[in-house]
């Protein structure tokens, strides 16, 4: 237990003074550190006091202040009256969680009268604004991603027309999920969180690949060739038509000789009928 005060209050002076009663009367502060430690909700494996849960990371510290009179040394009771934040949520993106154990019955039970103290528990996180942006720009980087990857598919492989500029978008878009990245509050310099392998990663992912396909198309074909047909629902039917039909037969075909397969082992391993054999009294004859 520490014997020497972090501050000492002169109440007596203070209370005296000519605006003791006027609530803009400034009132004596101080300042101390705080230790944030990982904040364990069901079990020692479940904390997520750490930026790779970021959006979702928690962490959670724990102020502990009693009183003693400098003249008597005996406990002078300390009553929590308001917990403001530690820092302004607005600019930083943290949301400011405060539970005053010092309030609760059980806690009060074990105390002396006389020798109330201040036991608060402090959560921090990010705020759900914070959190609803980290989604919506995860969200729109997977929309993204497919609508590229679709284009893609559709000028390769099923070789629709598509013009030049549309082309190049992929290989632009690579480059700005990072920058978009990079204005999520709070986040991490560099890729790691789980918004990154759920979100970012995979779509960097594939947009390299379309990227690279749709740059290397220019070295076989020209995508806006008048030649080429023209992306429409029906071509894109007739197409799709044309690719899964052959699938199609061949898995029913599969499925035909799987079943000719286990109907023959089915009657190999079925079981023979019994056969009855008739026994003659051989002896018997051979006295006649």
């Amino acid at each position: 237990m520490p014997t020497d005060p972090y501050f000492v209050w002169n109440v007596t002076s203070w209370s005296m003074g000519a605006h003791d009663h006027d609530p803009r009367n400034k009132h004596p502060m101080f300042h101390t550190k705080l230790i944030v430690y990982p904040g364990y909700k069901h079990g020692l494996d479940s904390s997520h006091a750490s930026l790779v849960y970021y959006p979702f990371d928690s962490y959670q510290s724990q102020i502990i202040a009693f009183a003693q009179d400098a003249t008597t040394n005996k406990s002078v009771p300390l009553v929590l009256n308001s917990a403001t934040a530690l820092f302004p949520t607005s600019s930083s993106g943290f949301k400011i969680k405060t539970d005053n154990l010092s309030e609760k019955p059980d806690y009060l039970k074990d105390m002396k009268p006389g020798h109330r103290v201040i036991n608060v528990l402090v959560t921090i996180e990010c705020s759900a604004l914070v959190i609803v942006y980290c989604l919506v720009i995860t969200f729109t980087f997977w929309l993204v991603t497919l609508m590229s990857s679709l284009i893609m598919i559709a000028t390769v492989v099923f070789g629709f027309r598509q013009r030049n500029e549309i082309v190049v978008i992929p290989a632009g878009t690579v480059f700005a999920f990072t920058q978009l990245r990079s204005s999520m509050p709070g986040a991490t310099e560099g890729l790691g969180d789980i918004l990154d392998f759920a979100g970012i990663l995979p779509c960097l992912i594939l947009l390299s690949i379309s990227a690279v396909t749709m740059v290397g198309i220019y070295l076989f074909a020209d995508p806006d060739h008048p030649s080429r047909r023209s992306f429409t629902w029906s071509e894109l039917e007739n197409a799709l038509h044309h690719y899964i039909q052959p699938i199609w037969i061949t898995a029913q075909e599969w499925v035909r000789r799987a079943r000719f397969r286990i109907m023959t082992a089915g009657r190999i391993l079925r079981a023979p009928h019994n056969v009855e054999i008739l026994l003659t009294d051989i002896a018997h004859e051979n006295q006649a």
